[in-house]
């Protein structure tokens, strides 16, 4: 059955420099670790 994601979760990514990534699926969203499609 398919997911319907409104909002991309928001990750703080780890490290020096300050990054957040916009995950719109991947772990966080869908469960899923095969794919991942997010934006920095």
């Amino acid at each position: 059955m398919a997911l319907i994601i409104k909002t991309p979760s928001i990750i703080k990514a780890a490290g020096n420099k300050e990054k957040i990534i916009k995950e719109f699926f991947g772990n966080v969203n869908s469960i899923t670790s095969e794919l991942s499609l997010a934006m920095m």
